[in-house]
């Protein structure tokens, strides 16, 4: 266990030191922050997320919506007209003579209409906003996940070029050394131009390759300031100490339990529900609706009387309605095997959803305590890799050993340090990988 630990305060001791890039960044001001505060811009900043949250205002919203579907429906109309006088004619229409009319005419009409039985389709319609608003929230947290792997994700590539730029340079002024040696043996005679030559296109090469891995951290720096909503010219460096958290090996099976509240599973277990709701909704169409109703109308004048009266005609009444769609009866059959069939491959999805967030629980689980094994091999590498270095050197200073030797003990040297600065990042980046999925990053 405290081996453990301590390779992962070794690893992340290791990014802290290493310098920022100067040549490669656009010059700014450095800024350190924590994974945490990372993930908190992001909340404010990130695209994906306002996207997200949006959703979920949205969904919430079509929760008041559908509430508001329970109060009852009201209407009123108000008229006002102008009435032509009326003709009177025989059946020959013969013998017209003008009926006067009162002139102005005008009308009042209030209806209210309060379900009071549908079935549980308004009741159904509630759940099924309110699992909708749930949903949408559940793919909030599951949209934060994936935005903040990637973001730990592009830190630990940061982590890396930066470490890599560190043991480039460093193997550049060791290189530079073994030239100004290649030509000071081969001012005595010791050494061949051809010895001195091999040094310079080596390091020509690992100059190359350092400014590449400046023009890669450039480039995710400068996409790093664009979601955090920082100044592009901005130098981000990563304060990692937080991470220095110890995983026992028997905790194998907390991490597996936890695979039941990630957020693709939950998704997954609102689908279910919502389409469980569905199917409710659809049976719904077959069962009578009753609505009571109430209704005031007042009209003026009465041209149902001859002459017509210059009055006003004011009646109400109360009732309660049934209605039966009996389309439904020959229709809903069909809509209900399509109910059944989505509940069901809802409730496969789910149950796929479990599956793989055991399988990736379990795979980072793994790959984490394998990541310690990786450190350990390339932290003995370097060594056996430096004393081979240093072994070589001597004996080539002492004429004792050829220049490809010797170039060979270099590239063995720095390819291992390369692999050690990727073994160090690994360990901090398996650990949040575990976290991310368990659902919990």
């Amino acid at each position: 266990m405290q081996k453990a630990y301590c390779y992962i305060i070794i690893a992340l001791a290791a990014v802290q030191t290493a310098p920022v890039c100067a040549s490669g960044l656009q010059p700014g001001e450095e800024r350190v922050f924590t994974i945490e505060e990372i993930f908190g811009m992001a909340e404010d900043s990130e695209t994906r997320l306002k996207i997200s949250k949006s959703a979920a205002e949205i969904a919430a919203m079509k929760v008041q919506e559908s509430r508001d579907a329970l109060l009852p429906d009201m209407t009123a109309d108000l008229s006002a007209s102008y009435i032509g006088d009326g003709v009177l004619t025989d059946r020959n229409f013969s013998n017209a003579v003008t009926a006067p009319i009162p002139h102005f005419g005008n009308g009042f009409a209030f209806e209210a209409t309060q379900v009071l039985y549908a079935g549980g389709a308004l009741r159904t319609s509630v759940q099924i906003a309110d699992i909708g608003r749930e949903t949408a929230e559940k793919e909030v947290e599951l949209t934060r996940q994936q935005v903040r792997m990637m973001l730990a994700g592009y830190c630990m590539d940061l982590f890396r070029m930066r470490n890599q730029r560190t043991v480039y340079m460093r193997n550049c002024e060791l290189m530079e050394r073994l030239v100004e040696l290649g030509k000071s043996l081969e001012s005595h005679g010791t050494a061949l131009r051809n010895d001195v030559t091999r040094y310079e296109l080596q390091l020509a090469d690992m100059r190359v390759a350092l400014d590449n891995v400046e023009t890669e951290a450039s480039v995710l720096n400068y996409r790093l300031c664009t979601m955090l909503g920082l100044d592009t010219d901005t130098v981000i460096a990563i304060d990692t100490t937080m991470l220095g958290t110890s995983l026992e090996r028997g905790m194998e099976e907390k991490w597996m339990s936890m695979g039941e509240g990630t957020p693709a599973v939950s998704v997954a277990s609102s689908g279910v529900e919502m389409a469980e709701a569905r199917m409710k909704l659809v049976r719904s169409e077959m069962i009578p609706s009753v609505a009571l109703t109430l209704s005031d109308r007042m009209d003026g004048p009465v041209l149902i009387e001859v002459p017509p009266l210059d009055n006003n005609f004011n009646y109400w009444y109360v009732g309660v309605g049934v209605r039966i769609d009996l389309g439904a009866l020959y229709k809903t059959p069909s809509k209900m095997r399509r109910a059944r069939a989505e509940t069901a491959m809802s409730r496969q999805n789910l149950e796929l959803a479990r599956r793989e967030a055991d399988m990736e629980i379990q795979a980072a689980y793994a790959r984490y305590l394998n990541s310690f094994s990786d450190l350990e091999k390339q932290v003995k590498n370097v060594e056996l890799a430096a004393e081979n270095y240093r072994i070589i050197r001597n004996r080539y200073e002492n004429g004792l050993s050829i220049v490809t030797d010797m170039v060979d003990a270099s590239n063995m040297k720095l390819s291992a340090e390369l692999a050690e600065v990727d073994a160090r990042i690994s360990v901090a980046y398996s650990y949040l990988r575990l976290r991310y999925a368990a659902g919990v990053l």
